[in-house]
């Protein structure tokens, strides 16, 4: 068992006025990355959505029928938000993904704030697990920029969980600026 690789889905969320640029890097960061840590990734064809992302309801439906057609070879997914991301295809997306889901938000740089280069991936992170929540989707946050929360056991165990404690971790442009009522919340325990 200690030598088991997890088996993730990888997600790359977008909303389109972001520059085209972070998405590809993000996408390939994450799968050199987490192949790099001995996981064990699939990820939709690039060429099926516009920049290889889920942004809009229908890019998300062609996501939910990768996922269907590849139901057998992943424990989890890991959505990950490269800048502010759409709520909508996330949804239509990972609805009926039924595994545990980690959202990744990259974090913005304080001196890479011009349009070209800003992400708001934190906000969108926001978004998203607000949409998630009251539907009780498993939701899981990670908090290194490029390096999400992996942890093996994580999605083996996810049969053994009664109540899942919904969370997201990340980095707010302003050092720590925001998310201090979610940080609370997430040591009262699950959100009701």
């Amino acid at each position: 068992m200690a030598n088991a690789r997890s088996r993730f889905a990888l997600f790359v969320g977008n909303r389109g006025f972001f520059p085209a640029s972070l998405l590809e890097t993000a996408r390939r960061e994450l799968l050199e990355v987490l192949e790099g840590l001995g996981h064990e990734v699939i990820a939709l064809d690039a060429a099926a959505t516009r920049h290889g992302a889920v942004e809009t309801a229908r890019e998300g439906e062609r996501y939910a029928r990768f996922l269907a057609d590849n139901r057998e070879r992943f424990d989890g997914v890991i959505l990950s938000l490269p800048n502010l991301g759409d709520e909508n295809g996330a949804v239509a997306a990972l609805r009926d993904a039924g595994v545990p889901i980690l959202i990744h938000a990259y974090p913005d740089e304080l001196d890479q704030m011009a349009p070209a280069t800003r992400r708001d991936a934190f906000c969108g992170k926001f978004s998203v697990m607000d949409v998630f929540l009251p539907k009780r989707r498993p939701l899981h946050g990670a908090e290194a920029p490029h390096r999400p929360s992996t942890q093996r056991p994580l999605c083996r165990k996810r049969r053994h969980l009664r109540q899942d404690l919904p969370g997201g971790e990340g980095h707010a442009p302003a050092g720590g600026g925001g998310g201090g009522r979610a940080h609370h919340r997430l040591q009262d325990g699950p959100l009701r």
